[in-house]
């Protein structure tokens, strides 16, 4: 009887035991299941949208196709998931390369302003070389536009030039020396530039800049009877950047908000020069966050995206804001390898996993898979959107124009 009574006990438990372990399990799969379903019924209102529009490049990066839709446009901003990945560099340089037969004139990256007269004297194949520095960050895209302008009329060449602040106020100083030393040889008079020239370079500060900008406004037609008026504005230009990017080093001190609004205000300014200074299309070459239009990733302040979209003389209306990022890969962040798979870790209704089953479907072998924004859909309904394992839910249209997925980048 004992034992009899002890076996009941025991299966009793033993289901409840059961009970509590399956319980929840099959709530949390039956919620799974209802995701699973949700996503699958938003994958199915996404992909008649996605297959329609999308453009995809099998043998290349860029498909003849891909050129025509970016050449409709005549300021093309480029913003990658992260820096210094070789796959999203070469994407722009297949671009730039596909684009200037269609009218392309002129690549914009972010790099100092004081790299600017090297990058471009190099691409246009007025030097040999460039610095070690240049080298390393920018070789790449420089070497390819070098070697396409190289048999090209002086008129039908892509100019690269740098856009971005001086971290330093020696990248300036050093450069300002070499311009000087030059008017020097030729007997120019560059008393105006004293206050950061020589020895006094290392106690040169925002006073000396400021100074020396005002002095040059105020004798600029003086000095470009005696230096030209190429140099002039190329001095004066040198000298406007710097004293601007001291005032981003001083707001970054001050508050990391404001410096970062104070660095954005520069380049928005720097851009629009360069748009009003050629009559062909112009492409950008920057970080994904300062091609968005509003503050979805990153600070909460204005983007040159948003200015370029909504404000600029030169390009509101006239402007594609495309974000660059790949479907599966990896990128180097504080000393750490980070890997990303969106089809692995993604819902099947987010965008970029769409896109890239969309792209395999047309060929297995896809290379890249372009998806224009321009559909209204686009602008009023919130989507999962994955950047290279960072994911957001929002209205597409609201941060970028369109998107360029690649298959894959290599991991370094």
């Amino acid at each position: 009887m004992r034992m009899a009574e002890r076996r009941r006990r025991w299966r009793r438990s033993l289901r409840i035991g059961f009970g509590w372990i399956l319980g929840p399990l099959a709530v949390l799969l039956c919620l799974r299941g209802a995701d699973l379903s949700v996503g699958l019924a938003a994958r199915r209102a996404l992909d008649p949208i996605v297959s329609r529009d999308a453009l995809v490049a099998a043998e290349e990066i860029i498909s003849a196709e891909m050129a025509r839709y970016l050449a409709s446009y005549d300021v093309i901003a480029l913003g990658e998931g992260r820096h210094q990945v070789t796959a999203y560099e070469q994407a722009v340089i297949d671009i730039t390369v596909a684009l200037q037969p269609l009218g392309a004139r002129q690549l914009l990256l972010e790099m100092p302003h004081a790299y600017d007269r090297e990058m471009n004297a190099y691409v246009m194949g007025e030097t040999r070389a460039i610095s070690s520095i240049l080298r390393q960050y920018s070789g790449r895209r420089l070497d390819a536009v070098r070697a396409l302008s190289a048999s090209l009329p002086p008129e039908e060449r892509v100019a690269v030039r740098a856009i971005d602040m001086n971290g330093a106020l020696s990248l300036y100083t050093d450069r300002l020396n070499e311009v000087a030393a030059d008017l020097a040889r030729e007997g120019a008079p560059i008393d105006v530039l004293a206050p950061v020239l020589g020895r006094q370079t290392a106690g040169a500060d925002a006073g000396n800049v400021d100074d020396v900008c005002r002095a040059l406004e105020a004798s600029e037609s003086e000095l470009v009877a005696a230096w030209g008026r190429a140099t002039y504005d190329l001095i004066l230009e040198m000298t406007w950047v710097q004293a601007r990017s001291i005032q981003v080093i001083g707001a970054y001190a001050a508050d990391e908000g404001l410096g970062r609004l104070a660095r954005e205000e520069l380049i928005m300014d720097l851009v629009e020069r360069r748009l009003g200074e050629t009559d062909g299309k112009t492409l950008l070459h920057l970080g994904g966050n300062h091609v968005q239009r509003q503050h979805l990733m990153g600070a909460s302040n204005r983007w040159l995206g948003g200015y370029l979209a909504e404000e600029s003389p030169m390009a509101a209306g006239r402007v594609l804001l495309l974000y660059l990022t790949a479907a599966v890969g990896c990128y180097q962040e504080d000393g750490r390898t980070i890997r990303f798979d969106i089809a692995r870790h993604s819902s099947p209704a987010e965008l970029l996993n769409t896109l890239g089953a969309i792209a395999r479907e047309r060929d297995v072998a896809w290379q890249a898979a372009l998806l224009p924004l321009d559909d209204p859909h686009w602008s009023a309904t919130p989507v999962e959107v994955d950047y290279g394992g960072v994911r957001y839910t929002h209205v597409p249209k609201e941060q970028f124009d369109g998107y360029l997925l690649l298959r894959r980048v290599d991991c370094p």
